[in-house]
């Protein structure tokens, strides 16, 4: 059950779950944790009847070896252009002022794949303040260039100057 978040890591892995699919990982590292955020199976938070492509998140401590989590963070929205799948995630950090028109400054980006179906995919934009809570922009901020292929996807993120400086890169079919 992808709901079962708890599962025993894989072994040799730093994190994940055995027995289920954990893929495509970004690791952002502050002090002594490691922040990871992957692609893997999990119940989605707003229709918890529904078991997908999820985007999780857990800790490390490099020197306890403390664990925490891993849960679900972003997953599909239902009625939306990511409400078939949401995967590959990329995060950065950065001071980003006012992104979502509602006033509020976020710490971390992420960049993630999301589609309405198995083909096109596009690449949308989430932000938060810890990580683990995350409001995603509305649509996506490149969009498939494709209905009849895969799309665009993979996105890998670069923050050049700590704010917003951003550059993208990502595959186009």
């Amino acid at each position: 059950d992808p709901g079962s978040i708890g599962l025993q890591t894989p072994t040799g892995a730093v994190v994940g779950r055995a027995g289920f699919w954990n893929y495509s990982p970004s690791v952002i590292q502050e002090g002594n944790v490691q922040k990871i955020w992957w692609c893997g199976a999990g119940v989605n938070s707003d229709d918890p009847s529904r078991t997908s492509d999820t985007i999780l998140y857990e800790t490390v401590n490099t020197v306890t070896h403390a664990k925490t989590g891993p849960v679900v963070v972003l997953s599909e929205t239902n009625g939306s252009w990511d409400a078939a799948y949401t995967c590959n995630p990329r995060v950065i950090r950065g001071t980003f002022v006012n992104p979502l028109g509602d006033g509020q400054s976020y710490t971390y980006e992420m960049f993630y794949v999301g589609t309405t179906g198995v083909l096109n995919n596009s690449i949308g934009a989430a932000f938060s303040n810890d990580g683990i809570k995350w409001t995603k922009y509305p649509e996506p901020v490149i969009f498939s260039s494709s209905y009849a292929n895969y799309g665009v996807g993979q996105p890998s993120a670069y923050n050049a100057d700590g704010k917003s400086a951003i550059t993208l890169f990502y595959e186009d079919w």
